[in-house]
């Protein structure tokens, strides 16, 4: 913005700076009226101003590709945002099955354990019926003699039994 200046203002500031570089050992031709008119008046040559133009011009465009790249950063972050949060909300989904397929298997587990312990009960059991079926053996054994007759013949005991067993005989 250029300042308003009276003329003999003007004379005089021009005489005092003129006077100046002449007193340091300048000339007229040297004399820079560019130099004069920037101090006293704040203007620019033509030049200059041109170049500050396009300066601002470049600065304007750059601001604007700035804000659009700000707007596609900010749209990117708004949705890494959204996909955060479907990601958040599929890992607490996954961690609920997690826990709920934990659970069934340890009750799997558990009753697992309650089968061997089922399973230990039968097996004793069965155990005990297989003593007394051997104690009846025993006992059938002592009461049975075997005597070497024409169909047994030479057999052994146990041969007896066994056939006494299969054919029924034995309860």
């Amino acid at each position: 913005m250029m300042k308003e200046v009276s003329s003999s203002h003007l004379y005089r500031e021009w005489q005092r700076l003129f006077f100046a570089h002449h007193r340091s050992g300048g000339t007229l031709d040297n004399f820079s009226t560019v130099t004069f008119l920037r101090e006293v008046c704040d203007v620019v040559p033509l030049s200059e101003l041109a170049a500050k133009e396009a300066a601002a011009a470049e600065l304007h465009e750059e601001t604007s590709l700035l804000e659009i790249r700000l707007r596609n950063i900010e749209e990117t972050e708004l949705q890494a945002a959204a996909q955060a949060a479907e990601e958040s909300a599929k890992g607490r989904m996954l961690r609920a099955e997690l826990q709920e397929q934990q659970a069934v298997n340890a009750g799997w587990r558990s009753g697992r354990l309650q089968d061997s312990v089922y399973k230990l009960k039968l097996r004793e059991e069965q155990e005990g019926w297989l003593g007394a079926v051997a104690l009846r053996l025993e006992a059938i054994k002592d009461s049975w003699t075997v005597h070497f007759h024409p169909i047994y013949g030479g057999l052994s005991f146990i041969t007896v039994l066994c056939s006494l067993l299969h054919f029924g005989l034995g309860s």
